[in-house]
């Protein structure tokens, strides 16, 4: 909830909100002056919370909000000592609580405006990286992690060795997230798959992945029980083909339609009941690129 400090802010709180915390004022009151130690306990936690609130509503540039708040302090102030005489003790009493309530909150906005405009100050600024620890401008987030951009690119470039396969990073990351799925290796295939027709190769006889470029080309990962593939797949942009024919997955990860040079999608026998909109455009655009998808 709230607002997004690097962007241009906007208020998601009704006015309803306003209400809402006046009227946590008001019980306040009431409930402080019930003389019973654990009703005035519960009142000096409902009036904390008027600041919790106070965080998601207050703008660094609104600057008349807390100018209106001390306003209507000074305004209570002024009714209570003009009515004070008129008042039952409780009344008073209560009354005096809402007025104290309202000035002490009407300058702790200040230190909220002051401290959103400094957080809005920070998100709008560089960036440390937590990978090279610089500040840059412009940051990417892969599996999960925030980096900077030329961390995300030396990062894309890198190999490592996924057992004893040479291999760029992100692949080795789809292999290792498959690998901690299925609870096993995932071995490497003979490459002459790669220039082997199609249709002479049984997918159903074959379990692991194919190298070219120390890029993974083809996956074969049919009758596995396999129930996630990993939402970063894909970064696999020379990836040709995947089979995940009768499976358990629930669903396909949206990235797919990254996969620029995919050709064959099987997943076919998976309990796949729902699609969201994200999926049905990931496979159309799959589709637009001639992309054989094979589904129930």
């Amino acid at each position: 909830m709230g607002f997004n400090y690097a962007n241009d802010p906007k208020e998601r709180y009704p006015i309803v909100k306003w209400d809402i915390i006046f009227n946590i004022v008001f019980f306040s009151a009431w409930l402080w002056y019930t003389d019973k130690i654990y009703l005035q306990i519960l009142a000096v936690f409902l009036f904390l919370q008027v600041y919790v609130a106070s965080y998601y509503i207050f703008h660094y540039y609104k600057i008349w909000i807390p100018l209106l708040l001390t306003g209507i302090a000074f305004m209570l102030w002024f009714v209570f000592i003009i009515s004070q005489p008129f008042l039952i003790p409780v009344a008073r009493d209560a009354f005096l609580f809402i007025c104290i309530a309202s000035s002490i909150y009407a300058g702790f906005s200040y230190i909220i405006k002051e401290k959103n405009y400094r957080a809005y100050l920070k998100a709008i600024g560089p960036q440390p990286c937590p990978i090279c620890g610089m500040e840059k401008w412009k940051h990417v987030i892969h599996l999960g992690q925030d980096m900077c951009k030329d961390c995300f690119e030396k990062l894309a470039t890198s190999q490592v060795y996924y057992h004893n396969s040479l291999v760029y990073q992100w692949d080795s990351d789809v292999l290792l997230f498959l690998e901690k799925e299925l609870k096993k290796e995932i071995p490497l295939l003979d490459p002459v798959l790669n220039y082997t027709n199609p249709k002479d190769i049984n997918p159903d006889e074959l379990f692991g992945f194919v190298l070219e470029d120390r890029n993974i080309s083809r996956l074969y990962l049919n009758n596995q029980n396999l129930k996630h593939l990993p939402p970063f797949i894909g970064l696999l942009i020379d990836l040709k083909e995947i089979h995940v024919k009768n499976n358990k997955l629930a669903t396909l990860p949206v990235s797919i339609i990254d996969l620029v040079n995919l050709k064959i999608l099987d997943y076919r026998k998976n309990p796949i009941k729902y699609r969201s909109g994200n999926l049905e455009r990931s496979l159309l655009s799959l589709t637009k690129r001639r992309c054989n998808i094979l589904e129930d």
